[in-house]
């Protein structure tokens, strides 16, 4: 299960928007959200995606996304 908390944090430690976010993924701004409120998961294609825009390692990926 995704870390959404983590995930979020980091998203805002690095001063980026939701939108943003989302425009990269290629997905809403509500399917991110979706995506945010564990309602549905991340495909691992935004997870790749998410890694780049965030600058994270693979143990911080794999914390976030598999941990």
């Amino acid at each position: 299960m995704t870390d959404t908390k983590r995930l979020e944090e980091l998203i805002s430690s690095k001063g980026l928007k939701s939108t943003y976010i989302a425009e990269r993924l290629g997905i809403t701004y509500q399917s991110f959200w979706g995506k945010m409120a564990g309602k549905r998961q991340f495909r691992i294609k935004e997870i790749v995606a998410l890694r780049e825009i965030l600058g994270l390692t693979k143990a911080e990926t794999y914390d976030i996304f598999l941990g």
